[in-house]
C-alpha cells in the first residue's frame, strides 16, 4: 500500500493508478494475490476520490474539443451519434451536463450525468434524445422546455461512469444531489425530479423469450395490442416474428407501432 501511495505524487500518477486498477479487473480472474491488489487498489483510490474533494463542473459546447471526444466515448447508456447529438445534448437550452472531477485527474472526468429540463414527467426517453424532436421545444408528457417554457422537472436521463478503474466507488447518488441543487439554484420553478432509466439487458432476454416461446409469450390482451400491426400490410399472424421484426427498425418512430408494444 505505501508503494501505491507514492505513485500521487508522481505527474499522472493517479490516473495510472485509475487505469492499473481497469486493467486488473479484466484479467485477475481467479488469482488471489491479484484480487488483494484489487483490494488494496479499491480502498487508496476510494480514500482519494472521496465525494469531498471532487469538483462538480457543467460541459458546455464551449469545452475543450478533447474533452467533449472523451465524453461522447465514455456515455454507455444512450449512445452519443455525432457530434450534432452532443452539441443537442449540451448546447440546448432545456438540457444540461454535469460531470464529476479530481484535482489530480482534471482532464478526465469520473462521471457525468445528463438532465432534460421539461414540464411534467417525461415518459419516452427517445423524445429527449431526438434532436430534430426536440430543438427548441424540450421534451417530456407537456411537451415544454427550454427558456421562457413552463419548466418544473428535471429529468436524469443518463449517467455514466467514465473510468472503469473506480469502479465499485460511489459516485452517481451524490452527483445527482448536487447537480439537482445546482439546477434548482439557476431554476426555483424546478418543483420535481426524476430518472428515467433503461433496462439493460432488456431487449436480449425478450429476443431470447420469442425464439423459446413464440406467441405463447403474449396475454390474449397483448394480442389483442398487436392487432393494428398485423393488420397492416402482407404482415403474418405470427406475433412472435412481428415482434423480431420491429426490434431492428425504427419503431420509436411510429405511432402505431408504439402504441400496440405499448
Amino acid at each position: 500500500m505505501g508503494l501505491l501511495r507514492q505513485f500521487s505524487a508522481l505527474p499522472n500518477g493517479v490516473k495510472f493508478l485509475v487505469d492499473m486498477r481497469a486493467e486488473l479487473r479484466e484479467t485477475k480472474g481467479d488469482d488471489q494475490s491479484l484480487a488483494a491488489l484489487d483490494a488494496d487498489l479499491k480502498e487508496l483510490l476510494s480514500s482519494w476520490f472521496d465525494v469531498d474533494l471532487l469538483n462538480l463542473q457543467r460541459i458546455t459546447w464551449n469545452a475543450l474539443a478533447a474533452l467533449l471526444e472523451k465524453l461522447a466515448n465514455y456515455e454507455a447508456v444512450h449512445a452519443i451519434r455525432s457530434w450534432q447529438d452532443l452539441k443537442h445534448r449540451l448546447d440546448s437550452a432545456d438540457r444540461q451536463f454535469y460531470a464529476f472531477f479530481h484535482p489530480n485527474m482534471a482532464e478526465e472526468s469520473l462521471i457525468f450525468v445528463e438532465v432534460a429540463l421539461v414540464e411534467g414527467l417525461a415518459d419516452n426517453v427517445q423524445e429527449l434524445l431526438d434532436v430534430g424532436d426536440n430543438e427548441g421545444n424540450g421534451g417530456g408528457s407537456g411537451g415544454n422546455g427550454g427558456a421562457g417554457k413552463a419548466v418544473d422537472t428535471a429529468i436524469f436521463y443518463s449517467i455514466s461512469n467514465a473510468q472503469r478503474g473506480l469502479s465499485g466507488i460511489s459516485f452517481g447518488g451524490f452527483l445527482i444531489k448536487r447537480v439537482l441543487d445546482d439546477v434548482t439554484r439557476e431554476l426555483p420553478g424546478i418543483k420535481t425530479a426524476a430518472t428515467l432509466s433503461s433496462m439493460p439487458g432488456f431487449r436480449s432476454w425478450l429476443e431470447r423469450r420469442l425464439v423459446v416461446d413464440g406467441d405463447s409469450l403474449f396475454t390474449a390482451v397483448e394480442m389483442r395490442g398487436l392487432e393494428p400491426l398485423l393488420s397492416s400490410g402482407d404482415r403474418s399472424d405470427d406475433n412472435a416474428a412481428l415482434i423480431a421484426e420491429l426490434l431492428d427498425s425504427a419503431w420509436h418512430r411510429d405511432e402505431t407501432a408504439v402504441e400496440a408494444l405499448r
